[in-house]
């Protein structure tokens, strides 16, 4: 999409020779399932720039119709930017979606994302933030010992220790957070 094409470059600030290496160049690694309900399988492209996910046939139409607002939301005026001109945006970094067939095989639909996070950094802790606070957006300590990693929104609200940040830096990301959730609300 044309759409897509012009956010990796403008918002996202990756040239498409970067993009068709890191997809292409070397074949993908991972094909684990997340810990979601979806079942979605996640891929990593070899320099771990890029995450590969794959998508359910229902999502695609939710997809399509948001791509233009998303488009709007991180080009448009009033989209806030990085010093490096790249979107300031806290929001996933949508890069491309493809339909693959295979002889035979159904249809494998899947959604290119930036990986935000340096490959080489130990996570300690990984939230996933859907921004509701319902009894299933917690994760017990019996299902962390049973292996769960991913913790989720109650997790997040019940931490003891709590993100500093100077006041100028927390401004700037109280400002991108409230616009990204307009944006998401009204969707």
């Amino acid at each position: 999409s044309s759409d897509l094409q012009d956010l990796r470059g403008k918002a996202f600030q990756v040239s498409e020779d970067d993009y068709t290496r890191s997809i292409t160049l070397r074949p993908l690694s991972g094909g684990a399932t997340n810990e979601g309900k979806s079942g979605s399988l996640f891929y990593f492209s070899w320099d771990k720039r890029l995450i590969v996910k794959t998508v359910e046939a229902v999502e695609v139409p939710f997809f399509y119709s948001c791509l233009s607002d998303y488009h709007s939301h991180l080009l448009g005026e009033g989209a806030p930017f990085q010093v490096n001109g790249a979107t300031a945006s806290l929001l996933p970094r949508f890069l491309g979606f493809y339909s693959l067939k295979f002889p035979r095989q159904k249809v494998i639909r899947v959604v290119v994302m930036s990986n935000v996070l340096p490959h080489h950094l130990q996570l300690q802790e990984i939230y996933d933030l859907k921004g509701v606070i319902g009894e299933k957006r917690f994760v017990s300590n019996e299902e962390r010992m049973a292996g769960t990693r991913v913790l989720k929104d109650r997790n997040m609200l019940s931490r003891q220790q709590k993100f500093h940040f100077e006041a100028s830096v927390s401004s700037q990301i109280l400002s991108v957070l409230k616009r990204d959730a307009v944006f998401l609300h009204e969707r």
